[in-house]
């Protein structure tokens, strides 16, 4: 099964980044709704309620609480929805796929969809999403580096 769209919100931040290792040994960190803190950088404390599609995590980071939902998922794919949190957008919606390039590479995409928050340009609320796919990727470059 393909990943869903990942939203309709107004805006949109993508970014991939290419990996020498395994999709599924990517896919086990990553694929893991309740284990964000393992590799996405500033998580405090997370607490999840629910298995599986529907499932609710609490964030607890340096930049406040967010709640997020798991909204679907794949072999190798989740779409979330943040339901409240720091970020200057609402609407919020995205994926992270994995896939597999080679037996030992791979290539993980993050796609992003949003509307600005009240107040809130365009461009900053962009920016803002970016900065969380260039942490999250920089992690990911350190956590898997050769």
């Amino acid at each position: 099964m393909e990943p869903p769209n990942t939203g309709e919100g107004a805006l949109s931040a993508e970014r991939s980044i290419a990996l020498a290792v395994a999709a599924r040994d990517v896919w086990s960190l990553i694929g893991d709704f309740a284990g964000l803190d393992r590799w996405m950088p500033g998580i405090l404390a997370i607490d999840t309620a629910g298995e599986g599609v529907g499932t609710v995590r609490t964030v607890r980071t340096r930049a406040g609480v967010f709640v997020e939902r798991l909204e679907a998922s794949g072999p190798m794919w989740q779409r979330y929805a943040i339901l409240t949190g720091p970020l200057p957008v609402q609407k919020y919606y995205a994926t992270l796929l994995v896939t597999e390039t080679s037996d030992v590479s791979c290539r993980v995409d993050w796609t992003s969809r949003f509307d600005a928050g009240v107040g809130v340009s365009p461009r900053t609320a962009v920016a803002a999403v970016e900065a969380v796919h260039a942490a999250g990727f920089r992690a990911l470059t350190r956590l898997f580096a050769s």
